[in-house]
């Protein structure tokens, strides 16, 4: 499936590329991007929960910051 896909390349781009997205400033456009991709797994339940667990971590903090 394609948003599996989609996950695995966000997953890759936290682990192995975002100090170099800290140092071009980008962080927050990142972080924008994947929490849209997630409210979007979330509302049309795309991604079983077990599947998220590599970055459930990132995602409790964004959804923790987001307005209510």
């Amino acid at each position: 499936m394609v948003i599996i896909i989609i996950y695995v390349f966000i997953g890759h781009i936290y682990f192995s590329h975002f100090e170099k997205a800290q140092q071009m400033g980008v962080e927050a456009h990142i972080n924008t991007c994947f929490k849209h991709f997630i409210y979007f797994i979330y509302e049309f339940d795309l991604i079983d929960n077990n599947e998220l667990a590599p970055l459930q971590k990132l995602i409790n903090k964004l959804y923790s910051n987001a307005p209510q």
